[in-house]
C-alpha cells in the first residue's frame, strides 16, 4: 500500500483500500499515504525502512498532543500483525491495547488519525462481531 488509485471504480468516494484497485491505465491518479511519504524518506535518508519513525514523524507533522499513547498503540497493532500475519484490526482490539497499557486515550480520534495518516484502512463489508474492521497497512509491519 504504497501507492493508491485515487477513486474506485465501484465506489468512487471510497477510502478502503480494498476498493481502490490497481488498474494501471492511462491517466490514473495515485496518492501515497502520508505516513508512507514518512517511511520513504527516512529510507532514502538512512538506507533504513523504519516504520516506527514514519508514524511518529507523520504524528509530529500533525502536532499530535498524544503521539507517545499512540505510538504504543501502533507498536502494538504491528506486533500483532508481525506474529500473525493478520494485518486486519478492530475498534475492540486497539480498545484492549488501550486498556492492558492503561492508557487513557480518545479511541475515535485514534482511529481517524491512523485512517488519516494512511496505517490503516477500512474494510468494506468485512465486520467482526458487528463491528467495522481495518486493515493495517502492510509496508508498515
Amino acid at each position: 500500500r504504497l501507492l493508491i488509485p485515487v477513486s474506485a471504480p465501484k465506489m468512487p468516494l471510497s477510502l478502503a483500500w480494498e476498493e481502490r484497485i490497481l488498474t494501471a491505465k492511462p491517466g490514473e491518479k495515485y496518492e501515497m499515504p502520508n505516513v508512507i511519504r514518512h517511511l520513504i524518506s527516512y529510507a532514502m535518508e538512512t538506507g533504513k525502512w523504519n516504520p516506527e519513525i514514519a508514524v511518529k514523524r507523520y504524528l509530529k507533522e500533525i502536532s499530535e498532543i498524544e503521539m507517545e499513547e499512540m505510538m504504543k498503540v501502533f507498536s502494538e497493532i504491528r506486533e500483532k500483525a508481525k506474529k500473525s500475519g493478520v494485518m486486519k484490526v478492530t475498534p475492540s482490539f486497539i480498545k484492549q491495547i488501550c486498556e492492558s497499557k492503561e492508557l487513557k486515550i480518545d479511541l475515535n480520534k485514534l482511529i481517524v488519525e491512523f485512517k488519516g495518516g494512511g496505517i490503516i484502512s477500512p474494510c468494506p463489508l468485512k465486520f467482526s462481531k458487528n463491528e467495522v474492521t481495518y486493515e493495517v497497512n502492510p509496508s508498515l509491519v
